[in-house]
């Protein structure tokens, strides 16, 4: 269902003075996605499904300030499964709305739109148009997902309230160039300067604000609803999340440190293998790669039943998703994708130790 709007916010949302930059669609069109939005209707029963970072959970805020449903979930890739499909089935769910993230399994795609019609936001690199009769799918690499959202909604109603909520998600994801203009005023607008280098980028309101979403992302990672719950409209307002992220941030410096005792040595670059408290290893690399920008960082671990690994190569030489694919190759029940200079990738655990080997060997 659609949250209502009156004729004064429609004229708001028409006259809005930030312009915003318009993505490169390369797959979808703006008519069919609002068309699906359109059709959205009381009777309906919507999910919000969405990635479990900072951008995904942001696109969510976005498309829930529309897309009028509660039932909202966070996932990551492996939790894309016959599983979800099946829940998804039992609750009678007949319109979908992902985010930040799609369904590398084109099966279970198919099998979703059995009983769904879906539409999908994401801005991740795919070899796949996954647009059907039943599925939207857009898709505009070099925005982050909050962002795309924030362009589309923005045409159905004013959300200038939480602008700076969608200036952050492009910070954390690092999809920050084609919007810069964008940016720039938005940073300006609440007493803020944007720049792409990344001495000024790491500081400043808005560097520390997606830094503790990022961060009680993780201390919240088997309650994340309680993460997107606490982003108010007013600038800055992100509840108590700063009280958790200062217990993350602890541990951050210690992998850090381990890092340099414990890596290897591969290609071009080093992989480490953590088992930590807290699953910090995405925001370690991150800031490890930052600091070298010709070098490939793969950190793993095991979750559940499958290895995890995320990747960074922020010089862009090394194209990871395609990298990621190639390691994975012939594993069941693998996955990898990604974009050029961050990529992630998961295998089952009993294919952990060739996988690992593949990583040594490249």
């Amino acid at each position: 269902m659609i949250a209502k709007k009156g004729e004064k916010e429609k004229k708001q949302a028409i006259t809005y003075d930030i312009e915003l930059v318009k993505p490169d669609w390369l797959a979808g069109t703006e008519r069919r996605f609002f068309n699906f939005i359109k059709k959205l209707s009381d009777k309906d029963k919507i999910a919000i499904i969405s990635h479990t970072d900072a951008d995904g959970l942001l696109a969510a805020k976005v498309a829930s300030k529309v897309i009028g449903t509660n039932n909202i979930r966070f996932l990551g890739y492996p939790e894309l499964n016959e599983d979800l499909i099946n829940k998804l089935r039992a609750e009678k769910v007949n319109k979908i709305f992902m985010n930040d993230l799609n369904w590398a399994n084109k099966k279970l795609l198919r099998k979703a739109e059995k009983f769904a019609k879906i539409a999908i936001v994401d801005h991740h690199t795919v070899e796949t148009d996954y647009n059907s009769p039943k599925t939207v799918f857009m898709n505009a690499p070099g925005f982050c997902a909050a962002y795309l959202n924030y362009y589309l909604f923005s045409k159905i109603k004013d959300l200038g309230k939480i602008d700076w909520l969608v200036a952050c998600a492009s910070v954390a994801d690092w999809m920050f160039v084609k919007n810069e203009a964008w940016l720039i005023k938005i940073y300006k607008k609440y007493g803020d300067e944007f720049s792409t280098m990344e001495r000024k980028l790491k500081s400043g309101k808005f560097w520390d604000l997606q830094y503790n979403i990022s961060l009680a992302i993780i201390f919240f990672k088997d309650n994340l609803r309680k993460v997107f719950d606490s982003f108010g409209e007013d600038f800055g307002d992100i509840g108590d999340l700063e009280k958790y992220a200062k217990i993350i941030d602890s541990e951050v410096n210690k992998a850090i440190s381990d890092f340099y005792i414990q890596k290897e040595d591969i290609k071009d670059g080093y992989f480490i293998e953590f088992n930590l408290e807290y699953p910090v290893e995405a925001v370690v690399i991150n800031l490890l790669s930052s600091k070298n920008l010709n070098k490939t960082f793969i950190v793993g671990k095991q979750e559940g039943n499958v290895y995890k690994i995320s990747a960074r190569r922020q010089d862009g030489n090394v194209d990871l998703p395609k990298m990621l694919k190639n390691l994975v190759s012939g594993f069941e029940r693998s996955s990898a994708g990604g974009h050029i200079k961050a990529a992630g990738a998961h295998v089952l655990i009993k294919d952990k130790e060739k996988f690992k080997e593949r990583i040594r060997n490249l």
